[in-house]
């Protein structure tokens, strides 16, 4: 059975994947990027376009820098260690109130440091899809005030993130750059760069010295900003900038900022405002301009975009703004250049004019070259702004007195409209592609449905697969000669990037496939409706719950509101089709004997599912969530919950940890497993490496960091060791029985450790509910006599509710990045194992879900005979049934939520929760088909 099944997983896997990838190509476009360098206008003695205000700047840029990082709480909460720990700022501030600035710095999403660096060097706005490419920078080929600094003959300095030297290679005359991925490293990154920042300041060679500093971040995301470490890493910062404007001369700008904020657990990447937020802070010796006048209203800081540094960072070192800018000069940096200047006279407005309009010229010839090879920006709106933009440069020409604060208001509106124009149509989409991968994810979903309902129809010879192979072997025979040249031919086409005949293979693919469907209800429809196998889907009242279940699940994802609620929603659909089957299962005649003991599944069940709310994490947009205190890290615990509750925690999960799987072993593998007492002592021997795991992580920072590398990573690794080891004894010399399934048991509580261990001794107890979930569900599942299709759909509403009841959420800042240094310690050359641990860390409950399906397929229904129970070949086949029919329910929500893309893709949310959404579920789907592939192989020979 398990070669044909297998094939038949693949083919599925793969048109799913090709549907996924055909649709995500015209959904995330990216947007048209020039080759154009800005050159310089004027050609002036001391600068380009504008006198050069400095001849050196120091650049500061401090990761994860957010704003509240920086200001001055004069009433601070007492257990916030992140509050008033920077005292430099607002003494500078209020000792040289010419010579100083803070502003309030507001990054662009999505927040993560590459995207962030782009920005902060072009003045481009970042699209959704340059997320991905995070982890894997290529090269800026963009203009950018770097490129324009070393044209104009400017040295450039750098020390920190590595990440520069695959943005910006050959640009720096010198450089000392450190590897930045071990999030778990908070002092090597820093350190590096204090041991040449101070020397290099005193040292006439360079012109523009940039140091980026990690360790905020890497402390956010190890332990978050509540965590004590924050508190001394900022206070580290404190002296940085402290000794750096000591050394500062009348000629040198210091600018000290962040690249993003960071969440309340330390992650970033979305666009909440704690995200969002950072600081930017200017300082010089020379006068910056006049004393600055209190803002009105709450906020005490102006406000200011990232992309706008560019502009005004280049001008005011007498550089060219590059090409591509679509930044705004910050006014405040241009509105004085006399020490005794206290008010906004004409000579300021001078500067200032002189300023925004050359910032203006320069977004005007990128709107006119960007429209010359894309037909991006709307015509009739392009003409309007040309049309101001000609008015502005006649009124500038012929400016008076009177008028130039009208003239300075215009030309910020111009800007401003520029701006706003391409954040509304920066992604294009391509509607056919997307229409086209609509249609495969639609067959798709169609064919695991029929393949589930053919097996669940005929399962004494699903051995053979009947009607599938029939189907594709003697029916049509063209049809899988079809499939197969249109897949080698898609796999071609895309490793060789010649995608230009790609939409006639997918085309062929797409035919083949519908004709596959075809042929599946023509010959199979017969065959259903004759003899003993006469059920059919929605002929039951279970049956039409769970597709009901299913309906509303992909209804939701047409709105924001319901995504954002999903984890209730998910709860409710799981605790009303729990409750549906149990009723039809405590009616049938075969049920009643064991009618008090169906009632206690169902009461756990349903118990279990109520006790994981408490675990939850929260969405930015679920403004009364409170996130579980499960949810802090080992050591943070011991900080915000205190030492007898953090130990507590500590202690209860280390005994979940060890009891758990004893406790299953016990109950349903050493009866029947001939090799007990090896698997128990392998098992027992995990769980002491996952505590001792545990234990290391609750240590205080300083002794953690104090342990050689490889105390760090030793329980971890004997963990991962000794669960493939266990495995292996099982597999390679188990045969387990028709019903049993001691394997399988083995498999879960290995993998149920792996995960514990990754998700953390917090949210241990979660897993361990959700293990107990798993069992109690497929002990009453297994024995009633409902359908394989009510069952999968109520398996796989369970598997979502328990990945928000792992403290999950289908948002960027909810991924776990600590999870990729679980037993691996500094820098890691591949992607490979992290990316692993990650997935398994946020994908657990889909994961032992799917792992675990062979437990809910009972060997009959209600329509058949009792003599089928016990039959092995039965049982093989409704465990194929329940591996489509489950298949169906991710692949109609897949279908469901790029509908919902597809319809809502002007959305104002499309980018913050549709595109999330529909990823999560592209790869939770092919997650599913690889676990699926896993069991077929765990089904019982």
């Amino acid at each position: 059975m398990r070669k044909p099944l297998f094939i038949l997983l693949l083919w599925v896997s793969f048109l799913h994947a090709v549907g996924i990838l055909v649709f995500l190509s015209g959904f995330l476009l990216t947007r048209t990027v020039l080759s154009e360098v800005s050159v310089c206008g004027r050609g002036l003695k001391n600068g380009c376009l504008l006198p050069r205000r400095y001849k050196r700047a120091v650049v500061l840029l401090i990761d994860a820098l957010r704003f509240d990082f920086v200001e001055l709480d004069p009433d601070p909460e007492p257990d916030l260690p992140f509050k008033n720990r920077m005292p430099i700022i607002e003494e500078t501030l209020r000792a040289s109130p010419r010579n100083s600035r803070l502003f309030k710095f507001v990054a662009d999403p999505p927040t993560t440091t590459m995207q962030r660096l782009k920005g902060l060097t072009t003045g481009s706005l970042p699209t959704f899809v340059d997320a991905g490419s995070n982890f894997a920078s290529a090269s800026v080929s963009e203009d950018n005030w770097l490129l324009q600094a070393r044209n104009q003959g400017k040295k450039l300095y750098f020390m920190g993130d590595d990440t520069w030297m695959q943005l910006f290679p050959d640009t720096f005359a010198e450089q000392w750059p450190y590897p930045s991925l071990n999030v778990k490293d908070l002092h090597t990154v820093d350190n590096g760069v204090l041991e040449h920042l101070l020397p290099e300041m005193k040292s006439p060679k360079w012109d523009i010295l940039i140091a980026h500093f990690l360790g905020v971040d890497h402390c956010g995301h190890r332990f978050g900003p509540y965590h004590p470490a924050i508190g001394d890493k900022l206070q580290q910062m404190n002296n940085v900038i402290r000794d750096v404007i000591s050394e500062l001369d009348n000629n040198t700008l210091l600018l000290v900022f962040g690249d993003h904020g960071m969440t309340r657990s330390g992650d970033h990447g979305g666009d909440s405002l704690l995200e969002i937020s950072s600081a930017l802070f200017l300082y010089s010796p020379t006068p910056i301009g006049p004393v600055l006048k209190p803002s009105g209203g709450k906020d005490k800081f102006k406000t200011v975009s990232q992309i706008d540094l560019v502009p005004s960072l280049s001008l005011l070192l007498g550089l060219p703004i590059p090409f591509n800018n679509l930044g705004s000069i910050i006014p405040d940096l241009f509105s004085g250049s006399k020490p005794t200047d206290t008010t906004f006279d004409s000579v300021n407005e001078d500067l200032l004019l002189e300023a925004l309009m050359e910032n203006a010229k320069q977004v005007d010839r990128y709107l006119r070259t960007y429209s010359a090879v894309s037909s991006d920006l709307p015509g009739d709106v392009l003409s309007a702004m040309s049309r101001q933009f000609q008015a502005i440069s006649r009124n500038f020409t012929f400016v008076s007195t009177g008028n130039r604060a009208a003239l300075v208001g215009s030309i910020q509106s111009y800007l401003a409209n520029a701006q706003s124009l391409c954040r509304q149509v920066w992604a294009k989409f391509d509607v056919p592609r997307m229409l086209l991968g609509l249609a495969l994810i639609t067959t798709t979903a169609l064919i695991t449905l029929l393949l589930g309902v053919v097996l669940q129809h005929s399962p004494g010879n699903c051995d053979t697969f009947p009607w599938v192979f029939y189907c594709l072997r003697h029916l049509n025979p063209f049809a899988s000669v079809f499939a197969a040249s249109a897949s080698l031919l898609v796999c071609l086409q895309w490793l060789s990037g010649d995608l230009t005949p790609l939409p006639v293979s997918l085309c062929v693919l797409l035919a083949s496939s519908t004709g596959m469907i075809a042929q599946l209800v023509a010959h199979g429809l017969p065959r259903w409706q004759t003899g003993e196998h006469r059920t059919m889907p929605l002929r039951t009242v279970h049956d039409l719950i769970a597709t009901l279940c299913l309906v509303a699940h992909a209804l939701a994802f047409l709105s924001n509101s319901f995504i954002v609620q999903e984890d209730s929603l998910l709860l409710a659909l799981g605790q009303v089709l729990t409750s549906t089957l149990y009723l039809f299962c405590s009616r049938s005649s075969d049920a009643s004997e064991g009618s008090t003991s169906l009632s206690t599944h169902l009461v756990l069940s349903l118990v279990l599912c109520r006790i994981a709310v408490v675990f939850r994490g929260c969405r930015e947009e679920q403004a009364l969530c409170l996130p579980s205190s499960f949810l802090l890290h080992s050591s943070t615990s011991f900080a915000q919950l205190g030492f007898p509750l953090a130990m507590l925690r500590l202690v209860l999960s280390c005994a979940a940890t060890v009891a758990l799987p004893m406790v299953i072993l016990k109950t349903f593998v050493w009866s029947i497993f001939a090799h007990r007492r090896a698997v128990s002592c392998l098992v027992v021997a995990v769980s002491v490496c996952v505590c001792g795991h545990f234990c290391v992580q609750s240590l205080p920072l300083d002794i953690v960091d104090g342990l050689p590398g490889w105390q760090q990573v030793m329980f971890p690794r004997l963990a991962y060791g000794l669960v493939f080891v266990t495995l292996g004894a099982v597999y390679m010399r188990n045969r387990p029985a028709a019903n049993d399934f001691p394997g399988l048991y083995v498999l879960l509580v290995s993998v149920w450790l792996l995960v514990a261990m990754l998700i953390g001794d917090g949210l241990v107890f979660s897993t361990c509910i959700m293990m107990a979930e798993i069992i109690v569900a497929s002990r009453y599942l297994f024995s009633c006599q409902a359908s394989q299709y009510s069952k999968s759909i109520l398996w796989a509403i369970l598997a979502g509710q328990f990945y928000f009841a792992t403290g999950h959420q289908y948002d960027l800042p909810s991924i776990r990045f600590d999870a990729a240094f679980v037993g691996l310690h500094g820098e890691q050359q591949g992607f490979l194992v992290a990316g692993a641990l990650v997935v398994t860390n946020m994908f657990c409950s889909q994961i032992l879900f799917t792992l675990s399906l062979p437990l809910i397929a009972s060997s009959r229904t209600s329509a058949e005979k009792p003599s089928v129970k016990g039959t092995s070949g039965g049982l093989r086949g409704y465990a194929a049934a329940s591996i489509f029919f489950y298949l169906s329910y991710y692949s109609f929500t897949l279908l469901a939520a790029a509908i919902s893309a597809t319809v809502l893709r002007r959305h104002l949310m499309v980018w913050k929760i549709f595109a999330p959404r529909l990823l999560y579920a592209s790869f939770i789907t092919e997650l599913v088909c690889v676990c699926t592939c896993i069991v077929v192989y765990l089904i019982p020979r």
